[in-house]
Parts: C-alpha cells; sequence; structure tokens
C-alpha cells in the first residue's frame, strides 16, 4: 500500500515545531507499505506542493496530521480549521484515496471535527497502534469498526471509539526525523523535540493534554531518551545544547529581579517573619554567579552539553 502522509501545519510563530506524532506514526508502519511525507511547514505555495506530490505518488491512503486547531502565538486568535478544512478538499481533488486525520489537534474534538471537515476516518488519542491496525485492515479488506480510537461516519452519525493509551512506550520505534529537513527548522527557531512522557494527570483549562494523551503520566525509559539524543546527534542537531541554554538563562531569572519567582517561594516557606524578600534576594547573588559561569562556558563550549549522551 502507498501511504501518503501530509503535515498541514504552518504556523511558525513561536517556534517552527517538527510534527514528532507523525513522525512516529510514519515509524509504525511496516516497510513493505510504501510511504511519503509532505511537509507544507515552509512551503511558499502549499496547495500547489500538495496536489503536486500528491498526483506524483498515487496513493492509496493519506493520513492528514493537525497539530493544532488555533493558532498557538502572540499575533492573534486564528481559527486553523478551514485551513485543515480546505487541506481535505485538496487531497480530494488531487487523489480518490481515503482520507484519515489524526493528531493533538483532532483529538480535543474528534467528533465536531468529523463532521466539520468531512474526512474518512480519524485518529483520536495516539495513533501508533491504531493508524498501524487501520492500515492492515484495510489492506487485508478486514473489518476495522473495533479498532480503539478510530473515529468514522455512518448511517446513524459519527462514531468515536474509546482511545487507547499505550503502556509501554519503549516498545515504540524510534520517530523518523531524517525525513524532516532539521537544519531548515533549526534555521526558523526550530525545537528539536523529544518525547520524555506522555498523558497527565491534572486538568488545566488551557491545556489539551489529558483529553489528547490521556489522564495518567507514562514514562519512557532513560535508556530509549538517550537513544533519541543520540540519533537527533547522528542528524546534526544540537538542541540539547540551546535546551541547556533556555534552561539556564530562565533559572537566573528565577532568582534575581522582576521576576524572581523562586525567592517568592522560599520567602512564603521560611518560618521566620524577621527575614524579608529583600534578604532572600541578598543571599541569592553567589547562586546567580556560578550559573552565569555554567552559562557562558556552555555557550561558548556547545560540546559541553552532550558529553553525557556520547
Amino acid at each position: 500500500m502507498k501511504i501518503a502522509f501530509v503535515s498541514g501545519n504552518q504556523e511558525k510563530l513561536p517556534d517552527a515545531v517538527i510534527p514528532l506524532g507523525l513522525l512516529q506514526v510514519m515509524a509504525s508502519i511496516a516497510e513493505r507499505h510504501e510511504k511519503l511525507l509532505i511537509d507544507l511547514c515552509f512551503e511558499p505555495d502549499p496547495a500547489g506542493a500538495l496536489t503536486a506530490q500528491l498526483e506524483a505518488f498515487s496513493p492509496d491512503l493519506v493520513a492528514l496530521g493537525m497539530r493544532n486547531i488555533q493558532n498557538n502565538d502572540y499575533s492573534g486568535i486564528n481559527d486553523n480549521i478551514k485551513h485543515y478544512g480546505d487541506l481535505i478538499s485538496l487531497i480530494r481533488r488531487a487523489t480518490d484515496a481515503p482520507v484519515v486525520i489524526g493528531g493533538s489537534g483532532f483529538s480535543v474534538m474528534p467528533r465536531e471535527l468529523m463532521e466539520r471537515l468531512r474526512p474518512d476516518f480519524g485518529i483520536a488519542g495516539e495513533g501508533e497502534i491504531a493508524f498501524r491496525e487501520l492500515v492492515d485492515r484495510i489492506d487485508r479488506r478486514a473489518d476495522w469498526s473495533d479498532i480503539p480510537g478510530l473515529v468514522w461516519r455512518g448511517p446513524d452519525g459519527v462514531t468515536a471509539n474509546p482511545m487507547m493509551y499505550i503502556e509501554d512506550l519503549d516498545s515504540l520505534r524510534p520517530p523518523r526525523r531524517e525525513l524532516f529537513d532539521n537544519q531548515r527548522y533549526a534555521e526558523a527557531g526550530g525545537v528539536g523535540n523529544v518525547v520524555l512522557k506522555q498523558g497527565c494527570s491534572f486538568d488545566c483549562l488551557y491545556c489539551d493534554g489529558p483529553h489528547a494523551m490521556g489522564p495518567r503520566w507514562r514514562i519512557k525509559s532513560p535508556q530509549k531518551v538517550v537513544e533519541e539524543l543520540r540519533a537527533m546527534h547522528g542528524l546534526g542537531v544540537n538542541f540539547v545544547w540551546f535546551g541547556l541554554v533556555t534552561v539556564l538563562a530562565i533559572e537566573v531569572g528565577l532568582i534575581t529581579p522582576p521576576l524572581g519567582i523562586a525567592a517568592f517561594v522560599v520567602k512564603s516557606t521560611l518560618d521566620d517573619q524577621r527575614i524579608g524578600l529583600n534578604e532572600v534576594f541578598t543571599g541569592a547573588p553567589p547562586y546567580v554567579f556560578m550559573m552565569i559561569i555554567v552559562l557562558v562556558l556552555v555557550v561558548l563550549f556547545p560540546q559541553i552539553s552532550l558529553v553525557m549522551v556520547r
């Protein structure tokens, strides 16, 4: 079977982010299937690029990744749903292949988006196993209606099977990062993302994590994380260095005015009214000095940041 994987995200603020979920799903598909990745993030003519590549590839199935239902930046609030509706319309004109949509954006409201966007199938929640099973059953012409997380539209309306959460994250194949232009994302301020855990036990109003990835934490082993970091380094990616620089700079800000959140936390935990906030800030300079030294060393000698994963 020929499967086209389409990354529909074009948001670049605050950063251009490689769609790790789509790459993880691609890695789960058996090698006997021919796969094509279409990344629209930096395409000056996304409609033309999508149409041309689909017509040339002639897929049997199209998988569309939906990262967000709206933009996540400070330029204003834009609705991305129309954008994905337009992409599905373009796909329909370029090929007769069934369209499967998934991703964190779709998983937030799968029934509503199924009605609005009108794909053939949807995968709500983690798609590594569910999409692989769907591909296998379509290939064998077998019944697919009991696949966990599968969403489809039938005579009685939209059916959404309960999501399935993957317990053993170490059992998953590493994402196919080599398929992306990592350097292009780096130039756009991109982030070399690595999944350490899935799910969250909190229910914050602003976050879709528990809805898209489950209400319980599942942790990837340190060994698997290190393997991914090594693979990223082999691709010329050194975002570990960037992450350390960012964390160190933030930590300096947490113990110095005007932010100084850590200082406020320390003051609130002290059971001594004689010690004020000024005294807490006065004690911070030695730690700030040491952290600045570490920050300068990491900036001047970036190889330090990767010494633990070599």
